[in-house]
C-alpha cells in the first residue's frame, strides 16, 4: 500500500512536471512509487525496470522521467534544486522516499512478526491425535463390520474385538411429538397455499452525509490531471456544496468522479484550463489520499 497526501498534487515540482510532460509525469512517479513499495526497494528502480513498470506510461517515457528530474526550484545562480527523482549510475530514485513510506527492514520485520504470531495461533487450535491410530480425540474409528464402537479416549486405541459385545442395543426411532415446520431461506417470504416464494430485493446502501474523509482513488487523480483541474481545490467545491445543500449519498466515491467529469466539462466549455500549482483554499483541511497499487 502506498499513502500519498492531497497537498502533493499541488506541490510547485508536481506542477512544473506537469507542465513539461503532462500527465504522463504523474502516471510515471505513481508507477515507479509503486513498484517501490511492491519490491521494498527503498524508492529505487532499475533501470532494467523502469521500461517495464504496470500503469506506466507506454510512450514519452524518457520525457516524464526528464520532468520529474529536471522540476526542482530554481537558485539564484540559475541551478535547479533537487526534483521528484535522482539519477543514479543504474536506475532511480524517488527523492526523499524513506520520509514518507517504511523502510524495507521495518516492513520486513513487521512481517516476522505478523508470521510467528499466526503459527502460533495455528499451533494452539490444532487438533491432538491418538499416538498409535493417527485419530484426534473425541474421533469414532469403524469397525471391519461396518458398526461403530467406544469413542477413542487418551488410553483406547484401535478397534477391541469385544466393542460389539459391550455396545448397548440401539433403540428403536421414536416420532417427535412436535415437527419443526419447515424452514424459509433467508431472502425469501413465507409462500402462501399453492404459491411459490417470492425473493426480497437485496437491501440498498444507506444514503449518509459527506464523512469527514473522501477516500480518492488513482482514478480521481489520473481524471484531475487529464482534465487540467486542480484535485485539492475541486475537493474544497464538492464539500462546500454537499454541506450547503444538506446532501446525502450513497457512495461518495463515485459521487466525487462525476464531479470531477463535470468540472473537466466546464473547463472545456470556457476554453480554459485551470492551474494545477493552486493550493487548497485558506482554511481548508487536506484530507489524505489513500489507495492500493495492484501489481
Amino acid at each position: 500500500m502506498i499513502t500519498i497526501k492531497e497537498e502533493f498534487l499541488s506541490c510547485d515540482k508536481l506542477a512544473r512536471a506537469l507542465a513539461v510532460a503532462g500527465s504522463d509525469a504523474l502516471a510515471m512517479w505513481l508507477a515507479m512509487k509503486g513498484h517501490a513499495s511492491a519490491n521494498l526497494t527503498d524508492g529505487f528502480v532499475a533501470d532494467e525496470d523502469i521500461a517495464h513498470l504496470p500503469g506506466a506510461p507506454a510512450r514519452n517515457q524518457e520525457r516524464a522521467l526528464r520532468a520529474l528530474l529536471e522540476c526542482g526550484r530554481m537558485g539564484p545562480d540559475g541551478s535547479r534544486g533537487q526534483g521528484l527523482v535522482e539519477r543514479l549510475p543504474h536506475g532511480w530514485q524517488l527523492h526523499d522516499y524513506l520520509e514518507h513510506a517504511d523502510s524495507a527492514a521495518i516492513i520486513r520485520e513487521r512481517r516476522r512478526v505478523a508470521a510467528e504470531k499466526k503459527a502460533r495461533q495455528r499451533a494452539v487450535n490444532k487438533p491432538e491425535t491418538c499416538p498409535a491410530g493417527g485419530l484426534s480425540l473425541g474421533d469414532t474409528p469403524a469397525c471391519p463390520s461396518g458398526t461403530t464402537t467406544e469413542t477413542v479416549t487418551g488410553t483406547d486405541q484401535g478397534c477391541p474385538e469385544d466393542a460389539l459385545a459391550r455396545a448397548p442395543a440401539p433403540s428403536p426411532p421414536q416420532p417427535s411429538p412436535d415437527p419443526e415446520p419447515p424452514t424459509v431461506p433467508q431472502g425469501t417470504s413465507e409462500p402462501g397455499p399453492g404459491k411459490t416464494p417470492r425473493r426480497r430485493r437485496p437491501r440498498r446502501e444507506p444514503e449518509t452525509p459527506i464523512p469527514a474523509v473522501v477516500k480518492t482513488t488513482p482514478e480521481h487523480i489520473a481524471r484531475a490531471a487529464a482534465s487540467g483541474v486542480d484535485m485539492a481545490t475541486e475537493m474544497a467545491k464538492f464539500r462546500a456544496h454537499a454541506d450547503a445543500h444538506d446532501r446525502r449519498c450513497a457512495r461518495w466515491g463515485a459521487a466525487f468522479t462525476q464531479w470531477l467529469i463535470q468540472a473537466g466539462e466546464r473547463g472545456q466549455q470556457s476554453g480554459g484550463r485551470p492551474s494545477l500549482a493552486r493550493s487548497a483554499p485558506a482554511g481548508q483541511a487536506q484530507v489524505g489520499l489513500k489507495f492500493e497499487v495492484q501489481t
